[in-house]
């Protein structure tokens, strides 16, 4: 396996952006991911990640492109940290973050573990970055991509040319306002189409909800 990685961390006009990019190379799996994070003068914080890589045995010819034994997979996400809350009409909650994603031969995988826990400061999207990067400094461990959301992802084989993998997430983060150390909480709907095995589409709803306790100042 080889692994190459640029990276990025500066200031910009009141504020500083973060990222890293890794290329990686091994018999099978060729690609690139990474991502950014960027501060605003506004105090919001935004991260985005992505993934574009290619999966070929030894043996696969151009006319295998499409089939388990040649594919192409991809995935964008990205996670917004608004910082200051927004009021949820008529209920004691509010806003503080909110993000998604798309994904293409691809499946998701969950959340890591204490990804998105408010405790271990992980709200700011700097150390969710950093995070990630041990999951990708691991000679790019392809069982378990981290994102900026916290989500990971696997590359997915289609059955046969024509076949397919295609999903989309929402997340939302939300928390008592005024009071998130409180109670403050982060879902994830996923939706997953594939045409693998005759067809099906997949429905999940994920929640991390955390008590008294809240992100790190």
């Amino acid at each position: 396996m080889e692994t190459k990685k640029l990276g990025v961390n500066g200031k910009i006009p009141g504020g500083s952006v973060k990222g890293s990019v890794y290329f990686y190379n091994d018999s099978d799996f060729k690609g690139v991911h990474g991502a950014v994070t960027v501060k605003i003068p506004s105090g919001m914080s935004v991260a985005c990640g992505a993934e574009f890589g290619t999966y070929k045995k030894n043996n696969a010819k151009a006319v295998d492109y499409g089939s388990g034994d040649y594919y192409s997979y991809w995935r964008m996400d990205g996670l917004l940290n608004l910082k200051k809350e927004i009021p949820i009409p008529n209920t004691p909650l509010a806003l503080f973050g909110f993000g998604g994603g798309v994904y293409f031969n691809m499946t998701n995988s969950g959340k890591i573990a204490g990804m998105n826990d408010p405790s271990a400061g992980y709200n700011d999207l700097e150390a969710a970055l950093a995070a990630q990067e041990a999951k990708y400094t691991d000679a790019v461990n392809l069982s378990e991509q981290a994102s900026p959301s916290g989500l990971t992802y696997t590359p997915q084989a289609p059955d046969g040319i024509g076949h397919f993998t295609f999903g989309l997430n929402a997340t939302a983060i939300i928390g008592l306002n005024k009071a998130k150390t409180k109670f403050y909480a982060d879902g994830t709907l996923n939706g997953e189409l594939t045409s693998n095995g005759g067809g099906a589409l997949d429905l999940s709803f994920d929640v991390d909800a955390y008590f008294f306790t809240g992100p790190k100042s």
